[in-house]
């Protein structure tokens, strides 16, 4: 209501002030125009597909899953998807034996085509360089694919180019 009332405030004053100056330059009067205020475009931003595997009991998993929320808190481009592979039995098999992954172990994190086993410190520089890889490009992401029942072939050469 404050927000009317204010252009309704300055619509008055730019009027008066606007036939003031008319009159002074015996300019004829025309009716001022006020756009409407918009909101500014959204800035064409990539985003970038952080697909984590994880089962509820790991330690090693709840550190990741603090790790990812942290920065994608900082980092609007970051979007999470939470697998629990109790939940998501079917999804997590076709996915290891798509990136060919005979261990079992968890946390299972997957951007694009690219993947890491486990978390740690060491994990973590590994997993920021994938994020800036993806960050700067168009890419696939190969979950998606697989949820989705698509083909996966092009996946890895379109995650290949620069």
């Amino acid at each position: 209501m404050k927000k009317y009332l204010i252009m309704l405030l300055a619509v008055f004053c730019l009027v008066g002030c606007n036939k003031q100056t008319k009159k002074d330059n015996n300019i004829i009067d025309e009716p001022v125009v006020i756009d409407e205020p918009t909101d500014p475009e959204p800035i064409d931003e990539k985003i970038v597909e952080i697909n984590l595997f994880h089962w509820n009991q790991c330690s090693h998993c709840k550190d990741e899953i603090a790790w990812l929320t942290e920065l994608a808190e900082r980092n609007s481009y970051i979007k999470i998807n939470y697998y629990e592979v109790t939940e998501y039995e079917e999804l997590v098999s076709k996915v290891r034996k798509e990136l060919e992954i005979k261990d079992q172990a968890v946390p299972l994190t997957v951007i694009g085509s690219d993947y890491i086993l486990g978390f740690g410190d060491s994990t973590k520089a590994k997993m920021m360089n994938m994020i800036e890889k993806y960050h700067e490009k168009d890419y696939c992401d190969l979950v998606t694919l697989i949820v989705n029942g698509e083909d996966t072939e092009d996946c890895y050469k379109q995650n290949e180019k620069k």
